[in-house]
Formats: structure tokens, sequence, C-alpha cells
């Protein structure tokens, strides 16, 4: 009771006196082993009487507890605060790429050439809907490392300011996304070489998403903050009700019966573009309430006496800490009640707070320039894609970017575990620098790593052993356009097995530094090695030697070799130790 009269009043006092009941709420909850062995030092006559060792142990024993993490996270080892962080961001991310795949494949359902249309213009989508999560992830990765660092160090007030600046800024740039998105979808479609109905299917769908801009962000930026303050499951519960909405709205408003159905593309962006409001509905509900939902497990549940279940609050985690975690009675919920956030939105934190927006700003911006080039330069890789037809480098013209964007959508399967591993490593190095522990949170990093590319090295060996049957789960059918597609994409999925490994060091390395703040340095690191290696290589070996898509893909994936190894050299030179956020 004294903890929810402390969250409720905290809402409504000012910086000061928060900090003051903060410090107040930090006292009580000092472990009761530290407040014991300060009694007996106390206690003492003369400091004569108290050994060395028993002074050093009553010392160390507190500030190894004032170094434990705090939550979900506290009272586990590495390897299982690495398995509870990402456990849901991997669920999570494969329900947004879902909403991709599904978008592809019922793109790929439609009826003979207007199917090869659908996937060009929704492949194309695909691009610019990734600038938009990039656009997005720049103000996350600013909000994320000073979310962490507060969390970490017991600072919720300020944690919920950083939240507040974020959602707030996070909507007036969706808005300012949405009405650029709308203005140049035209442009965004030639850029990619498409052309005639082609062209206007994409801008129909791209002109559609950019009505959802704004609450997207709201999914976007809310999720992120609640990762980094160590709730990942929140946000993956809101994706799974975003994708069951997807898949129904745009199930009907393309296949269903009319007026409501039988739309086409159309029917595919309107259907996401609900998705995401429901998403934004969700989220923002969530944050205000400042309550999210959590499930008592069978396991626990049969651990408790008949009288203690009618009682029994489900305020903490499912817990792994006992028992078998593969156990389906460890996760199968029983249960569900409304737990506190470790983070709350209010109003009044909403409004600008200039100096708290340039902290997220500064660690932002060079994010946000190191993802716009990355983004620039996947469009020029995209350019040559579109243009092989009309170099003479392949014999069509309808299909290759489809079979591009299939061959992405797919390798997704792979990458998705590594970017899960990945926002747990930088939710870890943020909170335990937080706590000014850098050994642990380097031993985050690494384990994080050997993790990862375990395994995305593992997918990538079955990409290898069988990519048929992975391209025929979005591209079906016996005719012709269906039987081209799969023989483009099907080597594109091998060429991308061979280097998950080094993707993957790519992908926990980057996200670990940006948990630290350490974002100038992947900037650099990813302008050289995108626009030094990545293009020259895909255009020297795809288009001069005339190998058409299988060798852009060769160049491509080359250079996830060099970028993987570049990340981890800078890592280990320590310059994140140092940043200050």
């Amino acid at each position: 009771m004294q903890e929810d009269k402390f969250k409720e009043s905290s809402d409504n006092c000012n910086d000061a006196a928060c900090s003051q009941k903060q410090d107040a709420e930090n006292e009580r909850e000092k472990p009761q082993d530290e407040s014991l062995g300060q009694e007996v030092l106390a206690g003492a006559v003369d400091a004569s009487e108290i050994a060395g060792e028993v002074i050093e142990g009553v010392a160390a024993g507190g500030e190894a507890r004032r170094k434990e993490l705090s939550g979900n996270l506290a009272g586990r080892s590495l390897l299982g605060q690495i398995f509870v962080l990402a456990i849901w961001p991997f669920f999570e991310l494969l329900g947004t790429s879902l909403v991709g795949l599904v978008d592809v494949a019922l793109s790929g359902r439609l009826e003979g050439e207007l199917a090869l249309r659908a996937l060009d213009s929704v492949g194309v989508a695909a691009y610019v809907t990734w600038l938009i999560a990039m656009l997005f992830a720049a103000v996350g990765v600013g909000a994320g490392a000073l979310v962490a660092r507060s969390i970490g160090s017991k600072n919720r007030v300020q944690a919920n300011q950083v939240l507040g600046q974020a959602m707030m800024m996070g909507v007036i740039w969706g808005i300012m996304i949405g009405i650029f998105l709308w203005a140049t979808a035209p442009v965004f479609g030639k850029l990619f070489n498409l052309q005639g109905e082609t062209l206007g299917l994409c801008t129909l769908y791209l002109r559609i998403l950019a009505i959802a801009t704004p609450v997207n962000a709201v999914v976007a930026l809310g999720a992120a903050a609640l990762r980094s303050a160590g709730d990942t499951r929140t946000p993956f519960i809101a994706m799974v009700v975003v994708n069951i909405v997807n898949i129904i709205a745009s199930s009907v408003l393309t296949f269903g019966p009319a007026p409501i159905g039988g739309h086409g593309v159309a029917g595919i962006a309107g259907g996401t573009a609900i998705a995401w409001m429901v998403g934004g509905i969700i989220i923002g509900g969530i944050l205000f309430k400042g309550k999210g939902p959590d499930f008592i497990s069978w396991a626990r549940w049969k651990g408790y006496k008949r009288g203690e279940r009618r009682t029994l609050s489900a305020r903490h985690a499912i817990s792994i800490r006992q028992g078998n975690p593969l156990s389906p009675e460890v996760w199968v919920p029983v249960r569900m009640r409304l737990m506190h956030l470790p983070i709350k939105l209010r109003w009044k934190w909403m409004s600008p707070d200039l100096e708290m927006c340039w902290r997220i700003i500064r660690i932002g911006i060079p994010s946000l320039i190191e993802s716009s080039g990355l983004w620039v330069g996947n469009l020029v890789i995209a350019f040559m894609v579109g243009g092989l037809f009309k170099w003479q480098v392949e014999d069509f013209a309808d299909g290759v970017m489809g079979a591009h964007v299939v061959g992405i959508r797919l390798e997704s399967l792979s990458f998705l575990p590594g970017m899960a591993i990945g926002i747990a490593a930088a939710t870890l190095v943020g909170q335990y620098l937080g706590l000014g522990d850098v050994k642990r949170a380097k031993q985050a990093v690494m384990l994080s790593w050997l993790i990862g590319g375990t395994v995305m090295g593992l997918m990538g060996l079955s990409f290898i052993v069988m990519p048929g049957v992975y391209v025929g789960m979005l591209v079906t059918g016996n005719d012709t356009s269906a039987t081209m597609m799969r023989d483009m994409a099907t080597p594109l999925l091998i060429i991308a097995g061979f280097v998950q490994f080094f993707f993957a060091t790519y992908i926990v390395i980057s996200q670990g530094l940006r948990g630290a703040g350490e974002t100038i340095g992947p900037m650099i690191l990813t302008y050289a090695s995108i626009f030094f290696i990545r293009i020259p290589a895909a255009w020297f070996i795809g288009i001069y030697l005339g190998y058409g898509l299988k060798g852009i893909w060769i160049g491509l994936c080359g250079e996830f070799v060099i970028r993987g190894c570049l990340f981890m050299g800078w890592f280990q030179l320590g310059r994140w130790q140092r940043i200050k956020v």
C-alpha cells in the first residue's frame, strides 16, 4: 500500500518533492542485511571491537546489493536477464515482421499479372515504411538510453519525464512524416523505376499508410521506452493484437465480398493502417494508465493454497527461476491482472521541456544520420534492382523487385532473434551503466553476441539447406509468374545464409553501443561500410560483371562480413564506457 501511495503522489508533486520522496522510498527499500550490518557497526563501543573482515564484509555486501538491477531483472543471472529481456521482443518483432509478411502474402495471392504488380508496389512501400521506422527510432534511441539510465539509477521521475517528452516529439514528428509521405508518394515509386499501373498502386498504398503515421509513432516510441525500462512483455501483447487486427482487416478488405471487400492493394494498406491505429490506442492507454497486463502461470498457481488464490496478485512477471523454463506449466497463463509499469505517462510531462528534448535529440541525431545513410544506401541498391531489366542484365521487368523483397522478408526470420537479443543487450548496458557497473555491462553485450551469433548462424544454415521451403511460404501457385518468382528468390536466400553470423555481430554490437548512448561511432562505421563497400561491390558484381540480382546480393552479404568486424573492433576500443547522456 505504501508503494501504491507513493506512485500516485509522485504524479502530482514538483521535482524537488519527488526527489525527496524517491530518496525516502529508496531508503525504505534498503536491504535488511545491509541495515542489520550497520546496526552491528553502530552498536560497537570501540572500533577496535570490530574485526576488519566484518567491516569489509558489510561494506561489500551493501555495495553488491546496491549494484543489483531492480524489477523483473533482480536476482537473476546474466543469462537469465538476457532471456527475460529478449524472449518477448523476439515475439514482438516476429509480429511486426508478420504485418509485412501478411501484406506480401496477400499481394502474392492476387490473380495473374496483378499479383506481380502488387508485389512490386508493396515491395517499394516496404522500403518506405522501413524509412519511417528508422525516423521514429532516432527519437526512440535517445529516449531509450535515457530511460534505461534513469531506471538503473532508481530515478523513475526522470524516466517519466523522458517518456513524456519522447511521446510529444514523436506525435509531432509523425504528423510531419505523414504529410511528407502523402505529398511525395509518387516520387518514391519513380525512384524505384516503377511505371504505369504499378506506380499507381504504390502511390495509393503509401498514401493510405500516411494517414496512420502519427499513431504508428505512439506504438514505436511507447514500446521503445517500455523495453528500455525492462518491460518487454507489454509491447509484445500489443503487437499480438495488432497482428490479429491486421490479418482480419486486410483479408476482409482485400478478398471479402463487396462493398467491404474486393479493394486489392488498397485493402491491404487499409488493413495495415487500421492495425496501426489499434496499436496506438493500446500503447497510449496502457502508458497513461500506468498499468499493463500480467499473467500468473499454472506453476505459480499450483504453489498457492486454495484460499490464497482468491487474493493472488499478479504484480510480478511470470517466474522462471524455479523449474524447467521450457516446461508448459511455467508459461501457460491461468489468470491475468494489471501490474504497475516501471514508467507512466502524464500530460504534464508532455509539456515542452527544451533541455530534456535536447538530451534526447543529442543522442538521437547521430542515430538518425546513421539510419538515413543506411536507408539511402539501400535505396541505391533498390534502384539498381529496379533497373536490371532496363540495363539488360535481367530478362524480365516485372517480379525482380518482388523477388528482392521476398528475400528480405524471409531473411528477417533470421535477424529477428538477433535484434531481440540486441534489445536485451541495449537495456542491460544502459541499466548497468546507470548503476556504474561497467564490467557487467560489457559481459552482457558479449554474452548476447554469442547467443545471437549462434541462433542466427543456425538459421543461416537452414536457409542454405532448404531455401525452397521458405520461399514457398510466401510465393504460392503453379502458374508461370509464381514459378518465375520462386526461381529468382531461392538463390538469394542461399547467399544470405552464409553471412548470418556476421550479420548477428553487427546487430547485437550496434544495439549494445546505442544502449550506452554511443551513436557517433556507429554512424561513421555505417556510412563508411555502406558507401565505400556495399554499393560499389553490388554494382561491380551485379551490373558490371552481369550477375544480375544474385550478384547484387553477393555484394550486399559480403559487406555484412566487413561491417560486423568493424563494429566488434569499435566495441572493444571501449569508448562507449565513457559516454555521458
